[in-house]
């Protein structure tokens, strides 16, 4: 079995795949400057560069617009292949459902109080 990698390889491997398509990204529009995509995208020259240099992640409306700047998804900014996206589960079908009868017994039956646990059952 293979080992899972930590959130700290994923994250390393995120901002490499970032760097070279965000650069490659730049050359198929004809941006030579991460200071013009800035100004394209509407963001600051550290946001672009924050992921390159610290490993940190973006913030995803920054990723957006810089998506957007190059016309590319965020799954080709970040070098994912769409068939190695992760799969994401449906949703699991959870339903807290109570029928009308088990609804009408709670509301009859009332919460006990503090005196009526403290208090001795009649006999």
């Amino acid at each position: 079995m293979a080992d899972t990698p930590s959130f700290k390889e994923i994250r390393a491997e995120l901002n490499r795949r970032y760097t070279n398509r965000l650069e490659e990204a730049m050359l198929d529009v004809g941006i030579r400057k991460k200071v013009d995509l800035a100004r394209i995208a509407g963001v600051s020259y550290e946001a672009i560069t924050k992921g390159m240099k610290t490993g940190s992640l973006m913030n995803i409306h920054t990723a957006l617009r810089i998506a957007d700047a190059l016309e590319i998804s965020l799954d080709d900014l970040f070098g994912i292949p769409v068939d190695q996206a992760p799969e994401v589960a449906p949703p699991k079908k959870f339903s807290r459902t109570i029928s009308r009868s088990q609804m009408l017994k709670a509301k009859k039956e009332k919460p006990p109080t503090r005196r009526r646990l403290l208090k001795p059952p009649k006999e």
